[in-house]
């Protein structure tokens, strides 16, 4: 499975960078679109493993091994984003869900979005970041995989949670 995902990725890429460019942003960490297949069996394995769901389910429940970040400009982030989600929707990509993170008081700040790609079939993730929330997204990312790790005792899982959520308490919410 991980395999047929990973080779429609390059026409989803190939879109998301000049849909990206055409709304005044840019793709981050493109290196990282895809989940490495080590990672999607980790997350596979984890989420059956709590249980409630069957293995079709928890498959079909996975919507970021393909997976971008789009940075816009703290002035231009509101508009950006509008326009970014319009040209999606224009050039097939069906909006799955909204998962707005910035007036929450978690460990992010930022938008996440799954679309899936009508051509292909593949659910995606698509992040929509500030250059600030990106910055600490960026900071925090080792402390957020190790906080992940079912071995990392729970102390120390909090202590994580209270670092990481410092961090993202400098990334103002943009404006609109």
């Amino acid at each position: 499975y991980w395999q047929l995902l990973a080779g429609r990725e390059a026409e989803i890429t190939k879109t998301l960078r000049e849909t990206a460019t055409d709304a005044g942003g840019m793709v981050f960490n493109i290196e990282n679109r895809l989940k490495g297949a080590e990672s999607f069996k980790r997350k596979i394995a984890t989420t059956y493993a709590a249980g409630g769901r069957s293995f079709d389910q928890v498959l079909a429940g996975i919507n970021d091994v393909v997976r971008y970040t789009l940075v816009f400009t703290q002035e231009g982030y509101a508009d950006g984003v509008r326009t970014m989600t319009a040209l999606l929707d224009h050039r097939g990509f069906h909006r799955v869900s909204i998962d707005n993170h910035w007036h929450r008081s978690t460990r992010y700040r930022g938008l996440n979005t799954t679309w899936l790609h009508a051509r292909s079939g593949i659910a995606l993730e698509v992040q929509f970041h500030s250059a600030h929330s990106n910055l600490a997204t960026t900071l925090t990312h080792g402390m957020y995989e190790r906080m992940r790790l079912p071995d990392t005792p729970p102390p120390e899982k909090a202590e994580l949670r209270q670092r990481i959520a410092k961090m993202y308490a400098g990334a103002p919410p943009p404006r609109g």
